[in-house]
């Protein structure tokens, strides 16, 4: 049930828009000047709030701006008796969802009301949607530092999208470095068979698991790494790009050798 305040300093509009908004099976509290507004804002925290313009020694333009400054969502609708360029330029510029001239017929009304309630809902979908996105990114984020393995995604073009700092550990370059650039053009002392798999990974559309490989590298001679690729999808199982996992295993190796001589 979608809660309305309506704010006026006129009986008959409270009482007829209250009896309105009510048949339409909203919750409404309806109060007369500023100050039991903003204490109505804070206490019943409405989804929308009706409000005359003039409010005795405040206006309809203060509550919009007050609870535009306090962060609420709700649209706020400004109506008057006595319109004017000046308030309405006021109302438009601090986001008023409509600002309305007396009399207001009760078709209007709850069209009106019907239409603000509707943008409230997207709003809140919206900033819903933006929280678990914020959340779902902090966790991957912190998946993706935790990770032993060097992590690298690209684009279709080859283009890094992502890094994680073990690539500096393994490959001897700074994630920073190399976001935004493409993989095949980074200049990097080694034998590049990274590139041979994603390019595989691309060309296939499909994963190629734990490729053997020495890296050749100036800072860390002998380094044995294992390479996996795997398709980057959406949810509709698009190909967006690919990620490369690499697996320092030179101690394993090294060990290896060991236990077999």
């Amino acid at each position: 049930m979608a809660k309305v305040l309506v704010v006026d300093d006129e009986e008959s509009i409270r009482f007829s828009f209250k009896t309105h908004l009510m048949n339409e099976a909203y919750e409404v509290l309806a109060v007369d000047d500023y100050s039991s507004g903003m204490e109505a804002v804070n206490r019943f925290n409405p989804d929308l709030v009706i409000t005359d313009v003039i409010l005795g020694g405040r206006t309809g333009v203060d509550i919009l701006r007050k609870v535009k400054d306090m962060g609420m969502q709700c649209p706020v609708i400004l109506i008057t008796g006595e319109p004017n360029i000046e308030t309405a330029a006021d109302a438009v510029r601090l986001g008023a969802f409509d600002y309305l001239s007396k009399p207001i017929r009760k078709k209007t009304l709850l069209r009106i009301t019907s239409h603000a309630l509707r943008h409230k809902v997207l709003i809140d979908e919206k900033n819903r949607v933006e929280t678990e996105n914020v959340r779902y990114r902090l966790s991957q984020e912190a998946i993706f530092k935790s990770l032993k393995d060097a992590i690298i995604t690209v684009d279709n073009d080859m283009q890094v999208l992502e890094a994680n700092q073990k690539v500096k550990n393994i490959c001897g370059f700074s994630p920073e470095k190399i976001i935004g650039k493409n993989i095949t053009e980074i200049s990097a002392l080694c034998n590049k068979s990274c590139h041979y798999v994603l390019k595989e990974t691309l060309k296939a559309k499909s994963s190629i698991s734990e490729f053997p490989s020495e890296c050749m590298h100036h800072d860390h001679p002998n380094q044995i790494v294992l390479l996996t690729g795997s398709p980057l999808k959406d949810h509709e199982d698009k190909v967006l790009g690919a990620i490369l996992m690499i697996r320092d295993i030179t101690r394993l190796n090294i060990l290896e050798k060991k236990l077999k001589d």
